[in-house]
């Protein structure tokens, strides 16, 4: 009676195998295929156009009072930095950089402008 079992078991364990086997080189083939990023510069540059189209929907609308804000922010100030975030907390390595810089090179008042919070200021010329 083991026996049998020990038998049945072994069979069953070896038809699972095979299954597996035959079914590995499609599995293999089809993740080949995919990959996480299919082509991430392509990716980047879909985000980067998104972006664009916003910010240029956006100051189109309000073309006046941003022009206005920004020519007023411009004259008032002899250092303005438009970067990803604020000074106290950048959002990129550039931007952080760029702080670091000016903040050892003592300029002060440092004005700048978080152009990810106000998309509308990448449209303006």
């Amino acid at each position: 009676m083991l026996a049998t079992i020990v038998a049945r078991r072994a069979s069953v364990l070896c038809a699972r195998s095979a299954l597996v086997r035959s079914a590995a080189p499609a599995a293999f083939a089809t993740a080949a295929r995919r990959s996480f990023a299919s082509n991430p510069i392509e990716a980047t540059a879909k985000l980067y156009e998104d972006l664009v189209d916003k910010s240029v929907k956006e100051f189109q609308a309000n073309q006046k009072e941003v022009s206005d804000n920004l020519d007023a922010e411009l004259k008032s100030n002899k250092v303005v930095l438009f970067m990803e975030g604020t000074v106290d907390a950048p959002k990129s390595e550039p931007s952080m950089n760029a702080v670091k810089i000016l903040t050892q090179a003592q300029v002060v008042p440092l004005t700048a402008i978080d152009v990810l919070a106000h998309p509308a200021i990448l449209g303006y010329t």
